[in-house]
């Protein structure tokens, strides 16, 4: 639960305007999918396409 609210104050505050709406679809907690997506939780690592 704590991870889960923590991620949507994080939405919320635009910290991830940068990454499009698919880097949040299917994903465990912010952190994970930052990881997975090249970012860290600092801001973009690269830019890295999302493909399907």
């Amino acid at each position: 639960m704590k991870d889960a609210l923590d991620g949507c104050e994080r939405i919320l505050a635009d910290e991830f305007k940068d990454l499009p709406e698919n880097a949040f679809y299917m994903i465990g907690n912010i952190d994970e999918a930052l990881k997975n997506k090249g970012v860290n939780k600092d801001g973009p690592v690269a830019a890295k396409p999302v493909i399907k």
